[in-house]
């Protein structure tokens, strides 16, 4: 998955029949705790590499979003540096 606050690229395990510019809800979980956004079928790579826009993100998501993808970041650094296992951040609360 390729994340940012406008949207992402995710590579499906199955293939889906979407179409450009349909309207899904994307649900993906972070520590065990789903994230709920909106978003908009803006590329199809391949019957399972989509591009999607997010839509409609509220204030709090999308500060909730951007925190999100600041400590993917930061643990991303500590594991190219060695200095923490390969394991991810635990958080328990995202909303």
């Amino acid at each position: 998955m390729n994340l940012s606050v406008d949207g992402c690229l995710v590579a499906l395990e199955t293939s889906l029949d979407l179409v450009m510019n349909e309207v899904v809800e994307l649900i993906f979980c972070v520590n065990q705790m789903p994230f709920h956004v909106r978003g908009t079928v803006r590329s199809i790579r391949s019957e399972t590499l989509i591009g999607f826009q997010f839509s409609h993100l509220s204030n709090r998501v999308r500060a909730r979003l951007e925190d999100l993808i600041k400590e993917l970041i930061e643990h991303l650094a500590k594991l190219q540096n060695g200095s923490i296992p390969r394991r991810p951040p635990r958080r328990r609360h995202w909303f």
